[in-house]
């Protein structure tokens, strides 16, 4: 019975990227045409604002449409938003702008202050687990963007480049870790050490690339003559 009642739920998430543009369009003609009463009513001809609030809305509808499905609120929010991009309408670009200026000032910061708080280095900390987990994983990212870039015809050095920079797990690294481990795929442990290995190569990606922009300042991804 549960599932019958996740199943259409599940649906509607893997629909998201051909729903929600449509959706959005429909809504902002509404909205245009209720801006156009009221600045008839008023006699005013004030710009229509970029429709953040929809965007907003949309993503929490998502989000609550992935969780009553059974699975991570942030898949539906990433679904979500692949469709909203999709959307052509020059005010959702607008918004999209300002929405981003939004939660990179304030929510990304919470969430990975919230991260670091469950931590709990001193207790999920193994250094074994971690030092080999890093090299294992960097060596065969490195190597394999490395062999990869060459082989499209790239110079070394800037197949090295390549490939180090590809082994910067980021912020998806860290989700990864944080949603695997609030569905209980992962051990603390182990979700210690691939946060920790998304911070480590985020920032020696950061650190090669200043260091090969000033040996070559103009990195170029077009092949070597």
């Amino acid at each position: 019975m549960d599932m019958l009642f996740r199943a259409p739920f599940l649906v509607f998430v893997f629909l998201f990227p051909f729903l929600v543009p449509r959706l959005l369009a429909q809504v902002l003609k509404l909205r245009s045409r209720i801006h156009r009463a009221i600045s008839s009513a008023t006699q005013q001809d004030a710009p229509e604002p970029a429709p953040l609030s929809i965007l907003i809305i949309a993503c929490l509808v998502c989000a609550a449409a992935a969780r009553l499905g059974g699975i991570d609120p942030s898949i539906g929010a990433f679904f979500g938003g692949i469709g909203a991009r999709a959307c052509d309408q020059a005010s959702v670009q607008r918004a999209h702008e300002h929405f981003r200026e939004i939660v990179m000032a304030y929510f990304a910061p919470v969430y990975f202050f919230l991260v670091g708080l469950n931590l709990h280095l001193g207790e999920n900390f193994i250094l074994s687990q971690f030092v080999l987990f890093l090299f294992a994983t960097s060596a065969l990212k490195i190597i394999g963007a490395f062999v990869s870039a060459r082989f499209n015809g790239l110079s070394t050095s800037t197949a090295i480049t390549f490939g180090v920079c590809m082994n910067a797990r980021g912020g998806p690294g860290i989700v990864l870790a944080t949603t695997a481990l609030a569905a209980g795929a992962i051990s603390s442990e182990f979700a210690c050490t691939l946060i920790l290995s998304a911070v480590v190569t985020s920032v020696l990606a950061a650190l090669w690339l200043g260091v090969a922009r000033q040996r070559e300042p103009l990195l170029t991804l077009t092949p070597a003559p």
